[in-house]
């Protein structure tokens, strides 16, 4: 299961310095594993809201997809 989650320090950063990092982070099994700035998903998925129990970046929405292609 992929779960895939913005990262809106990175946004801020690249508001506030300028920057380019890409905000969009692919996680498997809890660990990043790509970031990009556009995901394609050619399968089913689905968005949670889960504020109890964020993910250990501290996203509390994210999508989840068995199937994912990101692009940098």
């Amino acid at each position: 299961m992929l779960k895939i989650a913005v990262n809106r320090h990175f946004i801020r950063s690249n508001l506030k310095l300028g920057t380019d990092l890409p905000p969009i982070t692919i996680y498997r099994g809890g660990r990043p594993i790509d970031r990009g700035r556009w995901v394609a998903i050619p399968g089913p998925s689905y968005m949670l809201y889960c504020p109890s129990d964020p993910l250990k970046c501290g996203a509390r929405v994210w999508l989840e997809t068995d199937y994912a292609e990101v692009i940098s």
